[in-house]
């Protein structure tokens, strides 16, 4: 979970602010991750507050809210973020109303011998 206060976009445009991948699906081999790929790419989520927006080209957030999240873009989520708004340009979802914003992540640390080689 990533949090931004008090950022400044000056002259970016839409699509231009943010590009969150999927993984590629060389990470699916049994030293990194077993049979599937990581999914690490498609857990992303940046918590924005306070954003001002300048310049003449600006985000079509800057007229829906200060305070928004993005959170990338997976495979059968859309009915989780019903709030969101997907943005195929940056594969993610803007969320703006007040319950969107308040999505999180749930993370499991490994206490295995092996945690650098393989986590959950």
């Amino acid at each position: 979970m990533q949090y931004f206060d008090e950022i400044v976009f000056d002259d970016v445009a839409n699509d231009a602010v943010v590009y969150l991948p999927d993984p590629p699906k060389k990470w699916a081999n049994i030293s990194d991750c077993g049979k599937f790929p990581c999914t690490a790419p498609q857990n992303v989520v940046m918590q924005f507050s306070k954003v001002t927006c300048t310049g003449t080209k600006q985000p079509a957030f800057c007229s829906i809210n200060k305070d928004f999240t993005i959170v990338s873009k997976r495979r059968g989520d859309s009915k989780a973020y019903d709030q969101c708004v997907l943005n195929k340009k940056w594969n993610g979802y803007l969320c703006t109303t007040a319950d969107a914003l308040k999505i999180g992540q749930l993370i499991f640390e490994s206490l295995d011998g092996d945690t650098w080689d393989r986590s959950v």
